[in-house]
């Protein structure tokens, strides 16, 4: 039945998901960063499934990551890059991104939709060698971050409601510095 179907370009139901992930001889392509592959490291994704994983994997020892799709080449006027950036893990996690395009680029933190935008309390994500300071009410989980994936991974600039339930806001409304999350507070202290 499913073989007959899909001869006939009428997928199954649960098969549309099958069909989003990326291929590796499309000209898209999923990447991941954390501190275990190291700044300048990436790793090539196969599926958005093995980037949900990536999210989920997140640890005090490896609380950070970054999943990249491009579209494109640098050298493309058309180029594109989405990320989707998080730090911490189960439920105490910041979610943040950008969208880049040839010559601009667009960076947002997630917030959960009913979130007023009136006083704040302060907080802190991430172990104490590698955190942020947030507002508490940007604290989210790994569920929100993986319901945040493949919008932040498919994201129009300057669109606010894109995931359902969340909002995505420019970074200057964020208690954090405006910056990427990348470099631990103090390297060598998740050793100590």
């Amino acid at each position: 039945m499913t073989l007959e179907l899909l001869s006939t370009g009428l997928a199954p139901v649960g098969a549309l998901e099958l069909l989003t992930d990326v291929e590796p001889d499309r000209p898209e392509q999923l990447w991941y960063r954390d501190h275990e592959t190291g700044l300048g490291g990436s790793e090539l994704l196969r599926s958005y499934r093995e980037a949900e994983d990536v999210i989920r994997s997140r640890t005090d020892r490896n609380p950070w990551a970054t999943i990249t799709r491009d579209v494109g080449l640098d050298d493309d006027p058309d180029w594109l890059r989405f990320n989707i950036e998080v730090l911490g893990t189960d439920d105490r996690m910041y979610i943040c991104g950008d969208v880049q395009v040839s010559g601009s680029t667009w960076r947002w933190t997630s917030w959960p939709q009913p979130v007023r935008l009136g006083p704040h309390t302060p907080a802190a994500v991430g172990p104490a060698w590698f955190q942020a300071e947030v507002w508490e009410q940007q604290v989210q989980t790994v569920s929100d971050a993986i319901a945040q994936l493949r919008p932040a991974l498919n994201a129009a600039r300057y669109i606010h409601d894109q995931a359902p339930g969340y909002r995505w806001l420019p970074r200057i409304r964020d208690r954090s510095r405006l910056e990427h999350l990348r470099t631990p507070i103090t390297p060598h202290a998740m050793y100590d």
